[in-house]
């Protein structure tokens, strides 16, 4: 593997490392703390704290209006090329992602808000995609420069194993804007005809919903994980738990089966029945005992199946519910 003779010596040298750290975390300071780039972090602040975006007379231009953005991140751009070509093997102290014929740099974030650049290369064939992930955000984009063909899809009506999408096809140049209110709203860039640049202004909820994939044309639903990532590292501590065989966290992890949202506590349940069954039919019968649980048909046939297949588990119960000899 060939390694560039600077980037060898840079490698060995951590006072240079150092330095060009140094250099990059200054121009993003400098930049940040520019009146114009501050004010719209200022607004940034309110707009992830729950503020309406109509109310921030300061950050609701940069996504509605082409001039304003356009010459919002041409000044970015000629900052840090600045401080690039000073230093051209800096790392950018920003987000950044890259895919085929995708990239995006995460330019400011702030308290569950984020401006974003994404670029969208063209392709050899366009995106004919299957499936169309929905996550609970709210979006803001206006197209800088370029043009591409995409779809909005939307989720009409949602059942438990599926949803029906209506899915709007658009041409999108520049000065084009693109708003996603929420978890029920997506997009997909499909062709691209000229390298689309977009601006991208974000927002999380506090307590993001479940992100949620369906197929395209049937509706199926084939994926489903919380947006939550306090749920999330819940989730992953239950499998790693269960994995383990660790039968005395069986009761903490019953705990979390009796409250919160349902894909975290129907883990719960999956995983209290893997470590100590009478414990896990125990929190079943709870669930399945209230009329009101939104869990409640799950569990009556997960109970139904356990007891048939496992009659003894039906005289566990009914033994531990006898009250004790006088």
């Amino acid at each position: 593997m060939y390694i560039d003779p600077r980037i060898a010596a840079l490698r060995n040298d951590p006072v240079s490392q150092r330095q060009l750290q140094v250099a990059v975390d200054a121009a993003h300071s400098e930049w940040r703390e520019h009146p114009p780039v501050a004010a719209i972090l200022h607004d940034l602040e309110a707009y992830g704290e729950g503020k309406a975006l109509g109310e921030l007379e300061r950050l609701s231009p940069l996504v509605s209006d082409h001039s304003i953005a356009l010459t919002w991140v041409e000044g970015w751009t000629a900052h840090f090329t600045r401080c690039l070509a000073a230093n051209p093997l800096a790392l950018m102290p920003m987000r950044q992602n890259r895919s085929e014929s995708f990239s995006s740099l995460q330019l400011a974030t702030c308290a569950g808000a984020a401006i974003s650049l994404a670029v969208y290369e063209p392709r050899e064939s366009p995106l004919k995609p299957r499936s169309a992930l929905f996550t609970d955000v709210e979006q803001h984009e206006i197209v800088l420069a370029g043009a591409a063909e995409g779809v909005v899809h939307r989720i009409h009506s949602e059942a438990r194993q599926g949803a029906e999408l209506n899915s709007e096809f658009h041409e999108w140049s520049s000065g084009s804007r693109i708003l996603l209110s929420g978890a029920n709203e997506t997009r997909q860039v499909l062709e691209v005809e000229q390298t689309l640049l977009v601006l991208q202004l974000i927002r999380a909820p506090e307590r993001p919903g479940l992100t949620r994939e369906y197929a395209l044309g049937t509706g199926k639903l084939l994926m489903q994980s919380s947006g939550d990532k306090r749920v999330s590292q819940q989730e992953m501590a239950m499998a790693v738990l269960s994995a383990m065989d660790r039968t005395d966290a069986a009761q903490a992890i019953a705990d979390l089966g009796r409250s919160g949202p349902e894909h975290r506590r129907w883990e719960a349940v999956r995983h209290t029945l893997a470590l100590d069954t009478l414990e896990g039919m125990r929190l079943l019968e709870k669930i399945a005992q209230d009329r009101d649980d939104p869990l409640l048909r799950q569990a009556l046939e997960l109970e139904s199946q356990l007891k048939s297949a496992y009659p003894q588990l039906a005289n566990d119960i009914r033994a531990e519910q006898q009250p004790c000899p006088m």
